[in-house]
């Protein structure tokens, strides 16, 4: 099934890291079915930047069970998208977007109590973070731990949110960070 754009209305954009946003949209009831998703997956944003129409994937950061559409969006030096996105978009802008895709994904088991290891570094965490949250609030037996790689604390994505899972699921959520700088 050929899937096309539709234009969603940005709700939030929070700066995570210096060079890290997040941005979330508001997906109207009727667009909820087209845009389900499994933690995993990513979505494609379209822009007019100058005369050119560019294209990324980012991976959703937010989990299914939040009925929440977020990205999180990091500054390459030369990315074009990444520079624009950073300096130009703000609640309220409209960008298309295509529904979710991909086949890096969790399928969560709420029967099945797994020891499930995941690993991420930098901006790689935007779909651990949404296996993650899945995880810990469908499969209530299960236990995660997580190594997550930055070159210094500063950098860390999502730190705070992180730590608060962390905190709030004690006995099932082991979290260990790796600084290289």
């Amino acid at each position: 099934m050929a899937q096309h754009f539709h234009p969603l209305s940005i709700r939030e954009v929070t700066r995570e890291t210096a060079d890290c946003i997040s941005v979330e949209f508001d997906v109207l009831p009727d667009l909820r079915d087209a845009f389900s998703y499994v933690a995993g997956q990513y979505i494609t944003l379209r822009a007019e930047v100058g005369d050119r129409e560019l294209r990324r994937s980012y991976s959703l950061c937010s989990a299914p069970h939040e009925s929440k559409w977020r990205v999180a969006i990091k500054r390459v030096d030369d990315g074009q998208f990444s520079q624009w996105a950073h300096a130009l978009m703000r609640a309220g802008d409209t960008i298309d977007v295509l529904p979710p895709d991909g086949h890096f994904r969790y399928l969560p088991d709420a029967s099945r109590a797994r020891k499930v290891l995941l690993l991420a570094s930098g901006s790689g965490i935007t779909p651990i973070f949404s296996i993650l949250k899945t995880i810990l609030e469908t499969e209530r037996d299960s236990q995660v731990t997580l190594v997550y790689g930055n070159r210094r604390v500063k950098d860390i994505v999502f730190k705070e949110a992180i730590e608060d899972l962390r905190d709030a699921h004690l006995t099932r959520f082991q979290l260990h960070h790796t600084l290289s700088g």
